[in-house]
């Protein structure tokens, strides 16, 4: 999704006119009260333009007073609004019978009018979004006795999930309430978690006015189940939320509290046994080059010294000085770019040992997973060691 604008972007006068004037006069009615406190009177919803000079500036000056409601309505109206979600939005009005008028109707438009009429389906779309975001993974994967289960096949009803994942969230301080959202592919089942976090206390200041503001900040999380690799995924802060979850899932969409568990998933050895030979991608269709641009290892001794090096082609920037990875080093961390084909930008892919990787999304991340698997870079079957693995499940 594109960042977010900032809300003075509306501020300017040839944006608002390019909106539809009826729709954009029925979103701003619904703050009518205020607009007009601050010198903005806005004209009946069945007919009249606004002042688009004095909604500029009201928009221009926003600050604490304004509806948090509106801002995220321009947000969300800004984010979709675009060419490249124009489909994505016929899409919506389709699935909900919302008329799109001629074939005229421009992206922005499509999308103030879908939030009028079916504004969760477009927070919905945001939403979808995160699942789209390169986030860092932890890797579970199913014990070696389970049967591969279909993503058509678990279930749909995740209510009793939901019930104790919000019990737990309360049991642990982060107070009442969670929701869990899915969105499927052909072989993953994607869960976006919103619960609560502690609550947080600290200073505000509302204009001249200062104050103790308490609240409970909100997160959210995504669990993976991969058909394909038959691995669940957790992009969450800490060990006992990813347990957490291993259980709960397993328990309630799986049969089985223990179908997924912790067991090393990757090695780096690959780049020290045979370097710049264990990147060659010319084989998957759809890579182009593959270059490694940062590696972490480390050294045994009583000072736990680590090595970190980092060059726009490490294997050529050795080369150059004739040196190579210490076959005595221990490589825990690394950082490639993978050069889709005919993608301009190369995609970011980090691994970092023993199970924790970033690999993109979609297409992108089937092709540098296949690869990973065909030069030696993912283990099968090798268990780790509870002891081991902990500090680097929680982010050490």
């Amino acid at each position: 999704m594109a960042q977010r604008p900032n809300l003075k972007s509306f501020a300017r006068p040839d944006i608002l006119k390019k909106m539809d004037v009826a729709n954009l006069v029925e979103l701003l009615t619904l703050y009518r009260d205020y607009f007009e406190a601050r010198g903005c009177p806005l004209p009946p919803v069945e007919g009249g333009e606004p002042d688009y000079r004095k909604l500029s500036l009201v928009l221009l000056s926003s600050d604490e007073e304004t509806p948090a409601e509106l801002i995220e309505a321009l947000y969300v109206i800004a984010d979709l609004g675009i060419e490249e979600r124009f489909d994505d939005l016929l899409e919506i009005a389709v699935l909900n019978g919302i008329d799109t008028g001629d074939a005229g109707i421009t992206p922005i438009d499509l999308a103030l009018r879908l939030w009028l009429k079916v504004p969760q389906a477009l927070e919905r779309l945001v939403r979808d979004e995160l699942f789209q975001k390169r986030l860092k993974f932890e890797h579970f994967l199913a014990q070696a006795d389970v049967t591969v289960i279909p993503v058509r096949d678990l279930p749909v009803d995740v209510s009793a999930l939901e019930a104790e994942l919000d019990s737990w969230y309360q049991e642990h301080g982060r107070g009442p309430g969670c929701t869990i959202s899915r969105a499927d592919s052909e072989t993953e089942a994607r869960f976006l978690i919103e619960h609560g976090r502690p609550c947080k206390r600290e200073r505000n200041r509302k204009g001249r006015e200062s104050s103790l503001l308490y609240y409970r900040p909100e997160k959210i999380d995504i669990v993976v189940y991969d058909e394909a690799a038959n691995e669940f995924r957790v992009h969450a802060d800490g060990i006992r939320e990813m347990r957490m979850y291993l259980r709960a899932f397993g328990k309630h969409l799986f049969g089985r509290e223990d179908q997924f568990t912790y067991r090393e998933k990757y090695t780096l050895e690959p780049l020290k046994l045979r370097g710049r030979d264990a990147l060659n991608c010319h084989a998957i269709e759809g890579l182009e080059v593959i270059r490694l641009r940062e590696i972490q290892y480390a050294w045994d001794g009583a000072f736990k010294e680590v090595e970190v090096h980092r060059a726009s082609d490490l294997f050529l920037a050795f080369a150059l000085r004739n040196v190579a990875i210490p076959q005595e080093a221990f490589v825990r961390k690394a950082v490639f770019d993978v050069k889709l084909t005919g993608i301009k930008k190369p995609e970011k892919v980090t691994i970092t040992l023993p199970s924790t990787a970033t690999l993109g999304h979609g297409p992108a991340a089937a092709l540098i997973e296949q690869l990973l698997r065909e030069q030696g870079f993912i283990l099968l079957g090798v268990r780790a060691d509870d002891e081991e693995a902990e500090p680097v499940m929680a982010g050490v």
